[in-house]
């Protein structure tokens, strides 16, 4: 289980409390605290975490069930069971304006993750260099777990800068890109990606081995372009719906 610290503190916003539980999972998913498949902490266990009552936060599981990111089964090894899914549609969306999204988050974390990435390789203490490398040799299985443990690294990278504003703004910037943009790639479906593209180690293994080993320079010239190339990835995939539309691209479930 990674680092929690990662993850930040539970949201607070203008709304009901169950609103701010509901928010906070989704966080949680969306930065890949829990990966699909796994069981969310029981119900006790959550309103202790949170301080709120265990009615408010099975009133919040109810409302991530409805979204499609949750589902609950029964028996003596039942429980809330995290979904492959993602929490917002996409129909009728205008291309450009998902196009600008997707400009705007990578020349954000352009500019902040590739200096995360030096100052990570300069400062890193040996418990987190040995997590950066851990995941970095993770073998994902699906796009849900591809994205849940690539946030884990990127957030590890972060977290290990030892710069709190750091970590909270890609925290932050992450949440809320990828609650939605992997709609995208469902849109083409994880089987049918190349072998390439589903090799997380591939992709990832320089860059961890760059900032385990110290090498400053490298880790910000290798994070710069894995960020460039996922940026253009995105950006080919939003370029195939038909008529400037993406229509297509709602959530089938």
């Amino acid at each position: 289980m990674p680092d929690m610290a990662i993850f930040g503190r539970m949201e607070s916003f203008a709304g009901t409390s169950q609103d701010i539980v509901a928010d906070t999972i989704r966080r949680w998913l969306a930065l890949g605290r829990y990966l699909p498949g796994e069981r969310l902490p029981t119900e006790r266990a959550l309103s202790e975490a949170m301080g709120v009552g265990r009615s408010t936060v099975r009133a919040a599981c109810r409302d991530l069930i409805a979204e499609g990111l949750l589902a609950t089964s029964r028996g003596r090894t039942g429980g809330t069971i995290v979904l492959d899914a993602t929490s917002r549609k996409l129909d009728r969306t205008d291309r450009r304006t998902l196009e600008k999204d997707v400009m705007s988050h990578f020349e954000f974390r352009l500019a902040v993750e590739p200096t995360s990435a030096s100052l990570a390789a300069q400062r890193a203490k040996k418990t987190a260099r040995s997590q950066i490398l851990r995941l970095a040799q993770e073998d994902p299985d699906s796009l849900g777990v591809y994205r849940a443990v690539d946030s884990r690294l990127h957030l590890a990278i972060a977290e290990s800068t030892g710069n709190e504003l750091i970590a909270e703004a890609i925290s932050t910037a992450r949440t809320d890109f990828f609650r939605w943009a992997d709609v995208l790639w469902r849109r083409i479906g994880w089987d049918t990606l190349p072998p390439e593209m589903q090799d997380f180690r591939d992709k990832h293994g320089p860059l961890a081995t760059a900032v385990v080993g110290g090498e400053a320079e490298l880790a910000e010239r290798l994070m710069a372009e894995h960020l460039e190339e996922a940026r253009d990835q995105y950006l080919e995939v939003l370029a195939k719906p038909r008529r400037g539309r993406v229509t297509e691209l709602s959530d089938p479930r």
